[in-house]
């Protein structure tokens, strides 16, 4: 009989840590800032690149990995939170300004603010996945990973849930402006707990750590076809982050609270989905999983263009279906790439590894979500017809998102994990051993 691995203790500090992160994040980074920043006016063009900035700055982790070999993981991570949690407090004081300021002014200030922001979480953001696998033992890293990704769906939940009830009863500059302000004190207290997270030993500084080891790197062949896989994955993503929000704002003239309720219903899905997959990832392997839950998004993705084609009529039951889809599947890609991506990086030089895989990550979800609004915004005019589909810039969009992210799948199949079960077994496993053994425990049975 095997030995359960316990979580170690340090988890509960990761966790509470992600729980304040996420709400600061969401609101300063998701649907608030979008629709403030709708509410002065932005193209789909500039959302785009309001959008991008973020993941854009992804980047600069490949040019500052080496100075984690001379701070250490813990110094870098909680350096940048630092000074991207002061950022915070100069946005909310712009958004009250608003006002006097016009939105050109507003803008013009924000768009920095929230560069300067994103700069400063892609050089920190460089410590923590090595920092990570430092600290947790490769036996618990599924459970450990769906409890970060559950603990950051607890956070998502009650972010998104108070936005939309607070954005139902108030409105205007100020509101946005307290919004931010919340941000600001959910990131120092998010900044309480990463001080007390124990750093992981470093490793051996190499005798050049300012340069890349691109021989090594690319020469990994399991590693690149896993950088295959994200790219795939996130060229899509990066086209729904846009298309979402001017299909619902600008075609079907979605209300703010029935925008900011959506990412609360996906986090609902994805918490749900994590509670029942959380034990089961150590044992079932990554690459099921990750194939499931491309299929999920890949669906999501087609309800979207069914919805904006006239296939499915608008409101809340279609969007509750289309929400239902891309938590479930966001849920099992989140815990399981990870994992995989842990398991796939070699022990040393692990800092460059993860360095590339970030940039890698930039470049699709950085550069692309502004050429997506750029699309948008050449071809929202544009409406013809076949039969009862409606055709528009979003209904073609979104199924040409489809397939680039079912195609992720390719890739995928070349990064070996010899544990992993098929993807018909975990289904076996998800959808019936799983429940199965939950009803018994329900009803006594096994007593």
């Amino acid at each position: 009989m095997s030995i359960r691995v316990p979580l170690p203790a340090l988890a509960r500090d990761v966790y509470a840590f992600n729980v304040l992160n996420t709400i600061s994040f969401a609101i300063v980074q998701g649907v608030p800032l979008i629709l403030f920043l709708k509410s002065q006016g932005i193209s789909a063009t500039m959302l785009g690149v309001a959008t991008a900035l973020s993941p854009l700055m992804l980047m600069l982790q490949l040019p500052f990995a080496h100075r984690i070999y001379r701070l250490g993981y813990k110094r870098m991570a909680v350096e940048g939170w630092t000074g991207r949690t002061s950022v915070v407090i100069v946005i909310a004081i712009v958004a009250m300004a608003s006002p006097w300021l016009g939105p050109s002014w507003t803008l013009g200030l924000i768009l920095p603010l929230l560069a300067l922001y994103a700069a400063l979480r892609g050089v920190a953001v460089a410590a923590f996945l090595p920092w990570w696998r430092g600290i947790v033992q490769a036996e618990v890293r599924g459970r450990f990973l769906a409890g970060e990704s559950l603990s950051n769906s607890a956070a998502a939940i009650i972010a998104f849930s108070g936005v939309t009830a607070y954005l139902s009863i108030w409105h205007g500059p100020t509101a946005y402006a307290i919004l931010f302000l919340l941000s600001f004190f959910a990131g120092i207290g998010g900044l309480y707990y990463l001080r007390k997270i124990p750093d992981a030993p470093a490793e051996v500084e190499p005798d050049n750590p300012t340069q890349v080891p691109w021989r090594a790197i690319l020469s990994h062949r399991p590693f690149v076809g896993l950088l295959g896989f994200f790219a795939l994955f996130n060229i899509a993503m990066a086209g729904a982050s846009v298309c979402w929000v001017t299909l619902l704002r600008d075609h079907f003239t979605a209300t703010d609270v029935q925008m900011s309720s959506l990412p609360a219903m996906g986090a609902v899905a994805m918490g749900l989905t994590l509670l029942l997959v959380a034990r089961m990832l150590d044992k079932v392997g990554s690459r099921p999983v990750i194939a499931v839950g491309v299929g999920l998004w890949s669906l999501h993705l087609m309800t979207w263009g069914a919805l904006a084609g006239g296939l499915l009529p608008f409101g809340y039951p279609t969007l509750i279906l289309i929400q239902a889809l891309s938590g479930t599947g966001a849920a099992l890609v989140a815990a399981a790439s990870t994992r995989l991506l842990m398991a796939t990086v070699p022990g040393q030089g692990r800092t460059h590894f993860f360095a590339v895989y970030g940039f890698t990550q930039a470049l699709a979800l950085g550069l692309l979500p502004a050429c997506w609004g750029i699309a948008i915004d050449m071809s929202h005019r544009w409406t013809s017809a076949i039969g009862p589909i409606a055709l528009n810039s979003w209904s073609v969009i979104y199924p040409i998102l489809a397939v680039i992210m079912a195609a992720s799948l390719v890739p995928l199949a070349t990064v070996p994990e010899p544990k992993a079960m098929s993807t018909r077994d975990f289904l076996t496993e998800l959808l019936v051993n799983t429940p199965g053994r939950a009803l018994t425990r329900l009803t006594g049975r096994d007593r």
